[in-house]
């Protein structure tokens, strides 16, 4: 009797767990995404499950920032009304209800004043958007001077922070 082993078949999941264990070990594991397109007419599900894992959902769950609770808490103190124009905001529940907490000084680019309440207002959701697009075109409007002169405020103190933490690392 043969008391070697049997090759496991080239699509069999038991192989496929085996080669990507290996790939592993070895650091060599890396996903090619036109590798498993090629392969997909080769291997069935359940191979290809094992080898690249399962496919991710559409949809992404949202990271906690706060910043709903911010908004809760900002409407409470300061009225639901838009501290731009003074229109009404909408209500909870609306699907643009979120867009009302107004970034001054973007999110991406102070990531440290997301939640600075100096650095937020309350707006209606055409607002938010019309900064965030068209911030040119409000320049010479009265109802955004507050706006921009609070932009430039933020930014002297955010430069002014700045240079004081390079300077201590020194």
């Amino acid at each position: 009797m043969n008391s070697a082993k049997k090759p496991l078949s080239r699509t069999s999941a038991k192989r496929a767990a085996e080669i990507k264990a290996g790939a592993k070990m070895q650091g060599t594991f890396k996903i090619d995404l036109t590798a498993i397109r090629a392969r997909q007419g080769t291997m069935g599900r359940k191979v290809a499950d094992t080898l690249f894992g399962k496919g991710k959902g559409l949809k992404k769950r949202r990271k906690v920032t706060g910043e709903v609770n911010t908004l809760d808490r900002l409407i409470r103190e300061r009225g639901a009304l838009s501290e731009i124009s003074g229109e009404p905001l909408v209500e909870k529940g609306h699907e643009r209800y979120h867009w009302q907490l107004f970034h001054i000084l973007g999110k991406g680019e102070y990531p440290e004043l997301r939640l600075y309440d100096a650095n937020l207002l309350l707006s209606t959701w055409q607002e938010q958007d019309a900064w965030t697009r068209r911030k040119w075109e409000l320049k010479d409007k009265p109802t955004w001077a507050h706006v921009f002169a609070m932009e430039a405020t933020l930014k002297l103190e955010a430069r002014t922070r700045m240079s004081a933490e390079l300077s201590g690392k020194r």
